[in-house]
């Protein structure tokens, strides 16, 4: 049963696929993941002394109706940054917008990638309480030492770490 479907699935796909890159050379620039996963990987390897995979957010949890929605609506959908990491490779999301330009995406990328391998490396994962509050203030915590350790690992990360924390702030609920 499985080979009689298999060169249908096919065609499926690859219909999906053409029409999924027409739809995205209409909407606005993105940088894929793929396209820049073996420079972040190796520019982790150089700062860190050993290979920490990086690897697309897991678009599993979500319905089949959200994905199906996303795949013939790439671009036209504010991208959510959101990079995490389960303590031994980085998770970062497939794409990034690039109004700005691709290098300002690869950037940020960079700039994701480089954090969590930071929080990789000194084991944030395994320390982070399990209390909302306590998880909240350690992340605060967190956030701050591993811009520092970044910052004194790669000084010339520090106006990038310091455009990122201002951009963060502009983006933030007023009080």
């Amino acid at each position: 049963m499985r080979r009689v479907l298999r060169r249908p699935t096919l065609k499926v796909r690859h219909a999906l696929g053409s029409v999924r890159e027409r739809l995205r050379r209409r909407g606005p620039p993105v940088v894929e993941l793929e396209r820049v996963k073996r420079r972040l990987e190796l520019l982790v390897a150089g700062l860190y002394g050993r290979a920490i995979p990086v690897a697309a957010l897991d678009d599993s949890r979500r319905s089949l109706l959200t994905r199906f929605a996303a795949a013939i609506t790439v671009g036209r959908m504010p991208v959510r940054i959101l990079a995490t990491n389960d303590g031994e490779s980085v998770r970062l999301p497939r794409r990034l917008d690039a109004d700005a330009g691709d290098v300002e995406a690869i950037t940020r990328y960079q700039l994701l990638a480089l954090e969590q391998a930071e929080r990789v490396a000194r084991g944030s994962a395994r320390l982070t309480p399990a209390a909302p509050l306590e998880r909240d203030l350690f992340h605060i915590a967190e956030g701050h030492a591993v811009d520092a350790a970044l910052v004194a690992r790669a000084p010339r990360l520090a106006d990038t770490v310091r455009g990122a924390r201002a951009m963060a702030l502009t983006r933030r609920p007023k009080l």
